[in-house]
């Protein structure tokens, strides 16, 4: 089975999500990246981890190193995601949309975690029973049509070292109308920078910490970029509305995340296909 992987790897590549941004350096000077891929597989789909080949310590006597090329088999699908988002250890499967309860549309999102294997030496999946329910972004920001995935990323909130996901989401020939972030097992709307106004192509990039965003001006006087640094949101004690009302206990309650939006520059611009640009965001090239 893995000769087949191999072979259909270079017609599948557009469903790879390889990440280099949430990543960590390792002992022996590496870095730590992990790269993710669906393959058509019989009559399914077939999810595949490529683990990173640098040295990574696991434990005292332990560790894990993959060699090159390797790949790891983690779960068979019966269905294509729309998109695969890699964040640290763990992809994030973003399915096509369908209608939910009371017709609102929703689409579901899974994910795998990889980690090192116990006795060292390999790495493995934590796939083997089912993949793990991320909840379902719902709502407005899908609205007619039920809306388009204009990128995904994986990101961190600041403060917290977990791996996390960004939607942002579009209507058909529209600038984006909705960024969402899971923040504790919920995807929640957060704010967009104020200047996508007259902005016609826009990126969502994952950053060291963080987002980053760039919009193309639709009168052709460049790109704009901004950088988000994501905080999340925080439990607070409900209070009453009602003044004399009899006392009750106070149910807590989440906040929204929130995104601190800061202009950055953006280099590049190079125009090499009829719509497709090349920029330097922050040392990195995007296209």
């Amino acid at each position: 089975m893995l000769s087949v992987l191999v072979f259909v790897w270079g017609v599948c590549s557009a469903r790879a999500q390889v990440d280099d941004s949430v990543v960590d350096p390792v002992a022996d000077g590496g870095v730590e990246r992990h790269g993710w891929a669906v393959l058509p597989m019989g009559e399914g789909f077939a999810l595949v981890h490529f683990p990173p080949r640098a040295r990574v310590t696991t434990g005292e006597g332990f560790w894990a190193q993959a060699d090159d090329g390797e790949m790891v088999l983690a779960k068979e699908l019966r269905e294509m995601p729309e998109r695969v988002v890699g964040s640290g250890r763990t992809a994030f499967l973003v399915f096509a949309p369908e209608e939910g309860r009371d017709g609102v549309p929703m689409r579901t999102v899974l994910s795998v975690t990889a980690h090192p294997a116990p006795m060292g030496g390999r790495w493995v999946t934590d796939s083997a029973k089912r993949l793990r329910a991320r909840g379902a972004i719902m709502g407005a920001g899908m609205g007619a049509g039920m809306g388009t995935i204009v990128d995904a990323v994986g990101f961190r909130f600041e403060g917290r070292d977990e791996d996390g996901c960004a939607v942002l989401l579009g209507g058909e020939g529209q600038a984006p109308i909705d960024l969402r972030v899971l923040d504790s097992g919920v995807w929640a709307s957060v704010s967009l920078p104020t200047g996508l106004a007259g902005t016609d192509r826009v990126r969502l990039v994952a950053g060291e910490r963080g987002l980053l965003l760039v919009a193309r001006a639709s009168d052709g006087s460049g790109w704009r970029g901004w950088r988000g640094a994501v905080s999340p949101g925080v439990v607070v004690l409900g209070e009453s509305m009602d003044e004399g009302a009899p006392v009750l206990p106070m149910l807590p309650t989440r906040s929204a995340p929130r995104v601190e939006w800061t202009a950055m520059g953006v280099q590049g611009g190079l125009v090499i296909e009829d719509d497709a640009s090349v920029l330097e965001i922050e040392g990195r090239l995007v296209t």
